[in-house]
């Protein structure tokens, strides 16, 4: 994937994986076909939303669309 650095050996849920750091910042990014995700750390969301939504769900944005989808840890 463009810009990243490092990408998982085998597919995770059926999506690649790639990482990059950025300064401090782990990037994670997705990709399942032609979609890709960038995971939302959770302290850039804890003064928008709920702390419940913001410990209990991970925050995935779609990279083409700009909306993002928020999934149960258990399931992210």
């Amino acid at each position: 994937m463009e810009g990243m650095i490092f990408e998982a050996r085998n597919e995770i849920g059926g999506q690649q994986v790639h990482f990059q750091m950025f300064g401090t910042e782990l990037i994670v990014r997705t990709r399942r076909q032609r979609q890709i995700r960038e995971l939302v750390p959770a302290y850039k969301m804890c003064n928008d939303f709920p702390r419940a939504y913001v410990q209990n769900y991970a925050q995935w944005l779609d990279i083409d669309t700009r909306q993002i989808e928020w999934r149960p840890l258990r399931y992210a």
